[in-house]
């Protein structure tokens, strides 16, 4: 170990072992602290829009109590609602069906209370003073929200939700008396957890509810607190804060009650998030001091392991120099087999050629013979017969037939060994090609020669004309298209075919596959085409055509041909 300590790069290992999982560690905790805030930010928000929905519909409740009220003082004096015993005892059973009101109150337009829920006190009660009697009287909104009061008869908190009786001319307010604590069993019963708060309060600050409970001596936010900035002017977001009353930084989500014109906060303890943290980062040194001590061990081993590759590496040289000198061997042997190959597959060429070349010959002299001798047999036949009789109709019937024959059995001769090609050249078979191709495929093709002396092995000859039936033929089938393209010309040493048209495009991986395909097949060739010494390229910007280019050298070493 400690000549280990005494090699340079072993020490730089060993700083790097522990630089990089510090690093990594540090980056993890910040980037996990992020994404905390993150999390929490976004559960913030969505708490604070469900509260707010909940707050909203006790608004909503109490709304629909203050227009029931209001359709029983239909066209009541104040002093029948004054005296009236049954109005008193449908308030009460209101308050009674509906838990989100704490009382109700009728006010007539001097503020005087005239009849409500509970019991009225001895002494009349005034609520002229009150701020949200003056905004009903000064403004034209149809119900306005008060600040948290000691009520003054149950002496709890509560605020009151005043509503303008009927719809005209100001004629007193119906008042409902809602407790703060009743939104803090909404809220606790709804989404809150422990470490959490919750504020509803009004646009100037004013609180009406919290949780925890309100603390009288504070029912009231600054107009410059960090909350009332925050959200000063924004319908929903979030921030962080500390609190005026605990002193306890939170992460806050609110939202705008748009209806009533409140604003709800959720906060998340700062606190609580970072335990959560600080528990993560537990996990995560846990982790890393593992990975840590693994990398110290790893480096060890591979200090030794070093040491003893150093004396392999050595030896392993002097057996790949006997590996490399084999290797040429194999591969001078490899490249004489690969020259047999192209050699053979030339021989193989040739005896297609051949082959067709005898098939076509016996097509053309016995049974094309045979079969333009039966037609005269025929014809005699039907000269013999008497004038409309059956053997006579039957005659006629298989004189198309036997025409039809002798057509495709020299269609069939023609597309074996067309004898243009060997008596005409290279040339003048694919201007044949083309005329035929569109005789009996329907697509017009375009054919050019450059009109230069192409010096042709019978060979590449026969391989250029089969590679142009086969790719016209594909397009017809394959391409959706009516016109084609085929050009002829010779540069460098190669001849050069090109086949374009203007289809739907070709996958250019479909074309080395070796799957059968009409006539001799593209893959097989392509493979021929290779072994001579040529190529076959395709170029393919689907939908708007193909490109096809085969190269084949010129000259070769079976006895050349003019073409």
């Amino acid at each position: 170990m400690t000549n280990l300590f005494r090699q340079p790069g072993y020490r730089v290992l060993i700083v790097l072992t522990l630089l990089i999982p510090l690093v990594l560690f540090v980056l993890t905790a910040w980037l996990d602290y992020r994404a905390l805030l993150r999390l929490n930010r976004e559960e913030a928000i969505r708490t604070a829009t469900i509260l707010e929905q909940h707050t909203a519909h006790v608004f909503e409740t109490v709304q629909l109590v203050a227009e029931r009220v209001n359709a029983e003082l239909d066209q009541r004096s104040w002093q029948q609602i004054e005296r009236s015993e049954e109005l008193r005892a449908t308030l009460r059973k209101l308050e009674q069906q509906y838990p989100q009101v704490e009382s109700i109150w009728l006010v007539d337009e001097k503020g005087v209370l005239r009849n409500a829920s509970c019991p009225l006190p001895q002494h009349p009660v005034s609520v002229r003073d009150r701020d949200y009697f003056q905004a009903l009287i000064s403004g034209s909104r149809p119900f306005s929200i008060g600040t948290v009061v000691t009520h003054r008869v149950t002496s709890e908190l509560t605020f009151n939700v005043a509503f303008r009786r009927g719809n005209g001319s100001f004629n007193g307010v119906i008042i409902m008396s809602l407790r703060p604590s009743y939104f803090n069993t909404l809220w606790t019963g709804a989404v809150l957890r422990p470490g959490t708060s919750a504020l509803l309060f009004r646009r100037d600050g004013s609180l009406l509810a919290r949780e925890p409970e309100l603390d009288p001596a504070w029912l009231r936010l600054a107009l410059d607190s960090p909350q009332m900035r925050a959200v000063s002017g924004r319908a929903q977001g979030s921030f962080i804060a500390p609190s005026h009353q605990d002193n306890i930084v939170r992460l806050y989500g609110f939202k705008r009650l748009e209806k009533v014109d409140l604003i709800l906060l959720y906060g998340i303890s700062l606190q609580s998030i970072r335990a959560t943290w600080h528990q993560h980062l537990l996990l995560y040194g846990s982790l890393f001091g593992a990975a840590t001590l693994a990398l110290i061990l790893l480096t060890r081993t591979n200090a030794h392991l070093h040491r003893s590759l150093e004396q392999r590496v050595e030896q392993r040289t002097a057996d790949l120099s006997a590996e490399i000198a084999m290797r040429r061997q194999i591969e001078q042997e490899l490249v004489a087999v690969q020259q047999r190959q192209a050699d053979m597959a030339t021989e193989l060429s040739l005896l297609d050629q051949q082959v067709r070349l005898t098939i076509a010959t016996g097509l053309h002299d016995q049974i094309g013979q045979s079969l333009v001798l039966l037609r005269m047999k025929l014809g005699n036949l039907e000269g013999m017969t008497a004038p409309g009789s059956v053997m006579q109709d039957a005659c006629r019937e298989l004189r198309p037939l036997l025409d039809q024959v002798i057509a495709e059995v020299r269609s069939l001769t023609m597309q074996l060994c067309p004898p243009i090609l060997a008596t005409a050249g290279l040339g003048p078979a694919l201007a044949w090609l083309c005329r035929t191709i569109t005789k009996d495929y329907g697509l017009l093709v375009h054919c050019t020669d450059d009109g230069t002396d192409k010096q042709l092995s019978e060979v590449v000859r026969s391989i250029a004309y089969q590679a142009a039936r086969e790719l016209l033929i594909n397009v017809a089938k394959h391409a959706e298209t009516g016109e084609a393209w085929l050009e002829l010309a010779s540069d460098n040493g190669m001849l050069r075919l090109v086949i374009r048209d203007n289809g739907i495009g070709l996958n250019p991986a479909l074309l080395y596959k070796p799957q059968k395909m009409t006539g001799f097949g593209l893959f097989n060739l392509m493979r021929q085409i290779r072994f001579l010494g040529g190529e076959l390229q395709v170029g393919s910007n689907r939908p708007q055509g193909t490109v096809i280019t085969v190269r084949l050298p010129l000259e070769s070493s079976m006895p050349a041909d003019d073409a």
